[in-house]
């Protein structure tokens, strides 16, 4: 068996092929990797509906992931402002996931039909798609916070209104209702008024 010598490549020929590497990897930011960071945004919301204020916090994930056991963790850290409890009352993700393909459909008229906003009903671990590298800053997560209510009774005062009214409805209902009839004579004509007392 003859042992083959492997042949040296000339320094012509290894410059060409670093070129051609650094060029390939100017591109790399155009390929989707893995999102290491996302940006959470909290909105907090007064008991009128009115927004006090809005904070923004980069945090790195792992493996495109965040737990719920770290969502829940954020939210017990942020959910005191200005000495006022809140409540999370929403969460929203934003993973903008499009492929380099598809980015010369995307401008200011021309938005696509990719959905990259979703809504959250409970509390979950979240996802995010890989993302391009340059578009990675855009992926988030928006916790909305809601202040509670210092009046605890506000609800039950306005049951028991609404009880009130509803039972005073019925009562009336229920009630026997007199009626007299009258008969008057007019012009030789029986009229009959039907008044309820």
């Amino acid at each position: 068996m003859e042992d083959f010598e492997l042949e040296t490549l000339d320094d012509i020929e290894d410059e060409w092929i670093n070129k051609m590497y650094e060029k390939e990897k100017e591109l790399d930011k155009y390929y989707k990797n893995d999102v290491l960071s996302i940006c959470l945004n909290f909105v907090y919301v007064d008991i009128y509906k009115n927004i006090l204020k809005i904070k923004k916090e980069n945090i790195k994930i792992n493996n495109n992931f965040l737990s719920k056991e770290d969502i829940l963790n954020i939210i017990e850290k942020n959910k005191k402002l200005f000495n006022r409890k809140f409540k999370i009352f929403s969460i929203c993700k934003y993973n903008f996931h499009i492929d380099i393909d598809n980015i010369t459909k995307y401008n200011s008229t021309n938005l696509g039909n990719e959905d990259f906003f979703e809504y959250f009903k409970s509390i979950n671990d979240i996802y995010w798609q890989k993302t391009i590298p340059i578009f990675e800053r855009l992926n988030c997560l928006y916790l909305f916070f809601i202040e509670k209510s210092e009046n605890k009774t506000k609800k039950n005062k306005i049951k028991k209104k609404n009880n009130i009214k509803n039972n005073i409805k019925n009562n009336i209902k229920n009630k026997t209702k007199k009626v007299k009839i009258k008969e008057l004579f007019l012009k030789n004509e029986i009229i009959k008024l039907n008044k309820i007392f």
